[in-house]
């Protein structure tokens, strides 16, 4: 599975518009995904287009947009994104694969994997080097609605990913030699590196 230019578009505006909250314009998306050349912004003016026809973007007004994640995320849990993908994949998928076309942690696609193997949604199908890998069953491909567990799997890292949305707001649109910023910076950081270092030392 590949990652799409509209899939890495929609990446980018999650974290600029800090999940749907904070309005962005086309200037900030240029500076985000490094476009230099007119035909770049042209390829990426067309995508928003798409995503505005959509409804998941909404002009505000003329290069100032706001993202509306729930129109492209149903679930805010993205069960249902990952079921599309798990379905459409053949004959094997990765784990990795999922995650990032479902945009969600690949902690959250591999307990979801787990639930649909003892439901009869998938068969391990080998391995790609350390890697394993699943085939979605006759079941799954006859099963369109999305199966969803008993309880729902807590994103494990939904505090470190607003942390990251928001360090890179700030990176694209304040100052940052202000002290006001460099705290904000050192902050979300900590939130971040808090984390991992939990984890460390309990591994």
């Amino acid at each position: 599975m590949v990652l799409t230019e509209m899939d890495k578009l929609r990446t980018v505006l999650q974290a600029l518009s800090l999940n749907g909250e904070q309005e962005f314009t086309n200037i900030l998306i240029y500076k985000a995904l490094n476009l230099k050349t007119d035909a770049e912004k042209t390829a990426l003016r067309s995508r928003l287009y798409d995503l505005i026809k959509g409804k998941e973007v909404e002009r505000v007004k003329e290069g100032t947009y706001i993202y509306m994640p729930k129109v492209h995320f149903l679930r805010g849990d993205g069960y249902g994104r990952m079921w599309k993908i798990i379905r459409a994949s053949s004959p094997t998928f990765k784990i990795a694969e999922v995650a990032a076309l479902a945009h969600v942690e690949v902690s959250f696609v591999s307990k979801y994997c787990r639930f649909l193997l003892e439901q009869g949604f998938l068969s391990k199908g080998g391995k790609s080097g350390q890697r394993i890998l699943y085939a979605p069953t006759k079941k799954a491909r006859d099963t369109i609605d999305t199966p969803y567990p008993p309880r729902p799997i807590r994103d494990p890292f939904a505090a470190e990913r607003k942390a990251m949305s928001n360090l890179a707001r700030i990176f694209f649109e304040e100052d940052l030699y202000q002290p006001g910023t460099q705290k904000k910076i050192l902050k979300h950081c900590r939130t971040i590196s808090g984390r991992f270092e939990k984890d460390q030392e309990e591994s």
